[in-house]
């Protein structure tokens, strides 16, 4: 399995957490993963890390030695990678590349909102081209929704993709002490991600009049970094920096302390794949305003399990966020209807089996078999 750094940050280190949390084993020191006993062995390695050296040997390259060993000792069954956009997937579709002049069958896991937007509007044909060349050649292409796997089919019609949805842990009773008005968001902090429109959302709800029956200003918490000086430039202007908390990167301890803390989670994005900050916050039980973009469709029906809001509507996002604030009962029947469609499709432990199940499909020397039925909530 090749991935990012999984002591690092963002979505696929989050992803290789949760599954070592259900059953993966981490050897720190090599950085290498085995599932429970009478599991298959995997083998983790990092192809990317946050503040790596900008020169000597990337750390991409410095996998492809050990392709080559464990081919040598005959125990290259399978190569799984996780791949977002951009220079992530030129990295992972060479390794892929690799892994299959070597013999080996190849599982091909994308990652990240922005896909469709790199492939239609980044790629010129050559690159597109590739794009496609390596989607149709993995044996497996693991998509995190049915629209991503429509989408992918899209390109490469004769590929083989699977949906497998992203792990989260699932605690059967999770702490709620929440604060009256407090917003949680979790995310880099980007236009793409919405943000920015969260600080317009705070100014119009902060100039509306006394008699509009709103109790008091809201507080935005956001856990994560990127162009936080930008964010709070802006609010500044608008006159809202003092509703605003910022965070930074948060471990997954002090994720569990504000989803306690959160009268309610946003995700205002204008991409996504499977958002994970949004399941873990359907895990812990909080309710959540979200985009009607990537995955999110597949787990939340509106008013539902959630408040469906468009990217980019402020006027949509007051109105939906002051909902959930000031209709209790609304807020906890869709905390509940969250907390068990998550807990049905998304379990870390449920996820892992998925994928193993595909691995157990595929042998080195043979067609790949028939994939397993992955579980669907319908």
């Amino acid at each position: 399995m090749l991935g990012t750094d999984p002591l690092g940050a963002g979505g696929i280190a989050a992803v290789i957490c949760a599954y070592r949390q259900a059953g993966m084993q981490v050897d720190d020191a090599r950085l290498a993963l085995s599932l429970a006993p009478g599991s298959a062995r995997v083998t983790y390695l990092a192809t990317h890390r946050s503040g790596a050296p900008l020169f000597g040997i990337p750390l991409w390259l410095s996998v492809l030695p050990i392709l080559l060993q464990l081919r040598w000792r005959n125990e290259l069954r399978v190569v799984h990678v996780h791949s977002a956009s951009r220079g992530s997937f030129w990295r992972k579709s060479i390794l892929l590349w690799v892994a299959r002049c070597l013999g080996s069958k190849t599982v091909l896991h994308i990652h990240g909102g922005g896909f469709r937007r790199f492939v239609e509007h980044e790629c010129g044909t050559t690159a597109k081209a590739w794009v496609k060349h390596t989607v149709r050649r993995s044996t497996v292409v693991v998509a995190l929704s049915e629209s991503w796997r429509n989408y992918l089919l899209s390109l490469a019609p004769q590929a083989r993709v699977q949906v497998v949805l992203n792990p989260v842990q699932i605690q059967a009773h999770p702490i709620r002490q929440p604060e009256p008005r407090r917003i949680l968001f979790l995310g880099r902090v980007v236009p793409a991600k919405g943000v920015f429109d969260l600080v317009e959302v705070l100014a119009q709800q902060r100039a509306r009049p006394a008699d509009s029956g709103e109790e008091a200003t809201w507080t935005l918490v956001i856990g994560g970094d990127g162009q936080l000086g930008e964010l709070m430039r802006r609010a500044e202007e608008l006159g809202v920096a003092d509703q605003i908390e910022c965070l930074g990167w948060i471990d997954q301890a002090e994720k569990t302390r504000q989803f306690a803390r959160a009268s309610v989670f946003v995700l205002p994005s204008y991409d996504e794949g499977l958002p994970l900050s949004m399941l873990e916050a359907m895990a812990a039980f909080v309710p959540v305003v979200v985009s009607p973009v990537g995955g999110v469709t597949d787990l939340i029906v509106n008013r539902l399990q959630g408040i469906l809001a468009p990217a980019g509507d402020v006027q949509a996002w007051l109105e939906a966020i002051g909902l959930v604030l000031s209709d209790h009962q609304l807020a906890g029947s869709m905390a509940s209807a969250a907390f068990e469609r998550v807990q049905r499709t998304c379990e870390a432990n449920l996820v892992v089996q998925q994928i193993e199940a595909i691995w157990d499909c595929l042998s080195p020397h043979e067609d790949a078999g028939p994939m397993p039925a992955v579980i669907s909530d319908g």
